[in-house]
């Protein structure tokens, strides 16, 4: 069985500006098209490019781990249908860390939240 390549996965999130400038920052992504804002959030489809190389494994943000405790999420992501593959969050050169409820399958309802690096 082979596996999907990243141009195959189309997930679209809800989001706020800052969200959708951290989701056009990933290596992998090629395109993010917003719909209109409601209350400040939109709709964020993903698009994204094949063959990016993945940084090395110790650059790596694991999911639910290493939390700050001293402050909020900078960012949240959530919808009510497919999330970005987990190798998105992971790989993505500006998560500190994350937290999500999308671990177990491919839940209808999910969210994720980010804490970012500081620079």
């Amino acid at each position: 069985m082979t596996s999907k390549p990243p141009s195959a996965f189309k997930p679209i999130v809800l989001t706020d500006d800052p969200g959708v400038a951290f989701l056009r920052r990933h290596p992998a992504t090629r395109e993010v098209v917003t719909g209109p804002s409601k209350a400040g959030v939109m709709e964020a489809a993903l698009l994204f490019v094949d063959h990016v190389g993945a940084p090395p494994e110790e650059e790596w943000a694991m999911p639910n781990a290493n939390v700050p405790q001293d402050r909020e999420a900078d960012l949240s992501f959530e919808n009510t249908g497919h999330a970005p593959p987990l190798g998105f969050w992971i790989t993505h050169p500006d998560v500190l860390a994350w937290t999500t409820s999308a671990i177990e399958g491919d839940a209808d309802a999910w969210w994720v939240k980010v804490w970012l690096k500081r620079r």
